[in-house]
């Protein structure tokens, strides 16, 4: 069993934001991010990921018009926006 932060994290959950240079805040949430895609599998794994982090999901579907994508991630705030192929 790992040794668990306050925040819930464990240690392989550090390395991993470690090696892909995500930003380790002092609050306790991270930066919103988006996920701008159909419903795919890869979705929740991706959700499961950022929360894993205790990142903030914001999921925008993929039918938005540009103006919508833009209001959805100006409104929440998202640093990073993923698609899925």
């Amino acid at each position: 069993m790992e040794p668990k932060s306050g925040n819930g994290m464990g240690q392989s959950d550090w390395n991993l934001c470690a090696e892909y240079c995500m930003p380790i805040h002092p609050s306790p949430f991270l930066d919103p991010v988006a996920n701008y895609s159909t419903t795919q599998v890869d979705s929740m794994t991706l959700a499961y990921a950022v929360h894993r982090l205790s990142g903030i999901a914001t999921p925008a579907n993929a039918a938005y018009s540009a103006p919508e994508l833009e209001f959805q991630l100006k409104s929440s705030g998202a640093k990073a926006l993923f698609t899925v192929r």
